[in-house]
Parts: structure tokens; sequence; C-alpha cells
């Protein structure tokens, strides 16, 4: 999975790739009942999260378009911790 990279304000579309990324790999976690790719896809997820609070940190999320996008990143997020049980 391809990790999100760091921008100085977070982009409208930065903020959704980074949502479909969490969307995919929870279908994939999901899919899989190897303990150790599911470790992977959970670090792969957790690398995402935190590359997003990391650019939300440095920049703002100001313009309604950002914080629609960081609405559905949230959510998403909220999807991964429920479903692979990670806090």
């Amino acid at each position: 999975m391809q990790q999100a990279k760091l921008l100085e304000v977070p982009a409208p579309k930065m903020l959704m790739s980074c949502a479909r990324q969490l969307d995919v790999a929870v279908s994939r976690w999901l899919f899989t009942k190897d303990p150790i790719e599911r470790s992977d896809i959970e670090r792969q997820c957790q690398a995402i999260i935190k590359n997003v609070e990391d650019a939300i940190e440095k920049g703002s999320v100001s313009s309604p378009g950002q914080q629609k996008a960081l609405k559905i990143f949230r959510s998403a997020e909220r999807y991964y911790r429920n479903t692979c049980g990670k806090k």
C-alpha cells in the first residue's frame, strides 16, 4: 500500500486518498486470517493515520473542502479502529 506524503497543509485530495487507503486496508484485513499479514496491515494503517495527524499539526484544516475531507478521513479511521480493534 502506498504511503501518503506529508504536506504542510492537508489537501482534500490527500485526506480522501488516505481515507481510501484505510478502507482498502481494512477490507484486506477482514479477508485474511494470517496473523502476520494482519499485523502488517495494522502497521500500515497506523502509519497512514500518523502521517495525517502530522500533516494536520503542521498545517491547518480551514477550508470547507478540507473540513469535509477530514470528516470522511475520521470516519475511515473509526472504521479501522472498530474493525481491527486497535486504539
